[in-house]
């Protein structure tokens, strides 16, 4: 998928997902971005789940907030 379909905040989306080094590479195949998106916001979540989770999530010594903002629900 070329880059300029997405948009500037398609990819800022996309670039916070968490990726593995494969996926990475292929970040420019359409199925890698649609499965992606598809496993972090296709999903029907619980509410009071996500709320405790997001109240309980505390950025840990030394981590990068590139690495804790995926986390957050």
């Amino acid at each position: 998928m070329p880059k300029h379909c997405l948009g500037a905040g398609g990819w800022r989306i996309l670039k916070h997902l968490p990726l593995d080094g494969e996926e990475e590479d292929e970040l420019d195949e359409f199925e890698v971005i649609v499965r992606k998106l598809d496993i972090n916001y296709g999903k029907n979540r619980n509410g009071v789940e996500e709320r405790y989770k997001f109240l309980k999530r505390r950025q840990k010594l030394g981590e990068m907030i590139d690495d804790f903002m995926p986390d957050l629900p």
